[in-house]
């Protein structure tokens, strides 16, 4: 079985693209224990934009093709600490 990467969808085996949203050659293998596998799993420096399905490398903030935004890494992002709490507001 194969499972597509971007909507979590089961396919057949031997699919280039996702049966439900397109997305081409982006899977993850399963096999019939359950066992998860990455016999097709893409190079690490190069992910598929989800507006084109273009490859574009990992550092772009932006696909090549069709310039849609890619989605941040979890080590690019920021944790900001939450706004404190002052009071509670209440009206009446």
């Amino acid at each position: 079985m194969l499972i597509c990467n971007n909507c979590f969808t089961v396919n057949h085996d031997g699919l280039e693209r996702c049966s439900h949203c397109n997305m081409k050659g982006n899977f993850s293998h399963q096999d019939d224990e359950g066992k998860a596998g990455d016999p097709m799993e893409p190079e690490d420096n190069i992910v598929q934009c989800r507006n084109c399905g273009q490859d574009t490398p990992v550092d772009a903030h932006k696909c090549v093709e069709c310039h849609f935004p890619l989605p941040a890494r979890m080590t690019d992002r920021k944790i900001e600490s939450a706004t404190p709490v002052w009071r509670s507001l209440r009206a009446g």
